[in-house]
């Protein structure tokens, strides 16, 4: 385990840690402000990854980078570096979108912030390709802000990827067309508990069990908190 992750998981289960180790929704909403500057930067020029590293990155030599690209891991000034400082550009276009952050404090001024990363790309030479990955990304709170200490890219399985692109595939107006073939369309899918937990991130199979699962009572479907 590398210094850097051990130091996490060590706050993370001694009290001083405990104090600092529950979600924090604010601190989410903080982080994903800071993560869409680099959404921004990337918006604006494809083969930016040099200025995201300068300007987002901690200037630091304990900066750890695991990339779903390259099966090394990359440790320290001397290898992250050269990743995002490529000798040609490589993309003629790219896009990402950040979504669904959740971060925890790890220290006073150390946090984590997991979420995930659509993105499409045109490669050079390449055909156009898209995906989603999941991400986790230590943040450390300096005096010009939060910067980058370290950061997992985790791809999504290839089941899950296509399950998730196959209902981003869904047409634009279909929602229209269901309600004029079932009348109960929009009444059947808010009832619909497994698949309003799927909107919350939770798979059904997850919980156990074949019946659909009851949602917390503050949520239930008929808004009057009962069961």
């Amino acid at each position: 385990m590398n210094k850097l992750a051990f130091c996490a998981a060590a706050l993370l289960t001694t009290g001083f840690g405990s104090a600092y180790a529950e979600e924090d929704p604010e601190l989410a909403n903080e982080l994903l402000e800071v993560l869409q500057q680099r959404q921004a930067i990337y918006a604006k020029d494809p083969n930016a990854s040099p200025q995201v590293y300068a300007e987002m990155w901690l200037d630091a030599d304990n900066v750890v980078l695991v990339s779903e690209e390259f099966h090394q891991q990359f440790h320290g000034r001397d290898e992250v570096t050269p990743y995002f400082n490529p000798p040609n550009d490589n993309l003629y276009a790219y896009r990402e979108i950040v979504s669904n952050p959740r971060a925890t404090w790890l220290a006073p001024d150390l946090a984590t912030v997991t979420y995930d990363l659509r993105y499409d790309m045109q490669p050079i030479g390449k055909p156009a390709m898209g995906g989603m990955s999941h991400m986790m990304t230590m943040f450390r709170k300096t005096d010009d802000g939060w910067k980058i200490q370290a950061e997992l890219q985790l791809p999504m399985g290839l089941i899950s990827q296509s399950r998730v692109l196959q209902e981003m595939a869904v047409s634009a107006d279909f929602e229209d067309f269901a309600r004029t073939q079932n009348q109960d369309y929009d009444e059947l899918i808010k009832n619909d508990k497994r698949l309003q937990m799927r909107k919350k991130g939770v798979i059904p199979w997850m919980l156990g069990g074949t019946s659909q699962p009851t949602l917390p009572k503050e949520e239930s479907s008929d808004g009057a908190g009962g069961d």
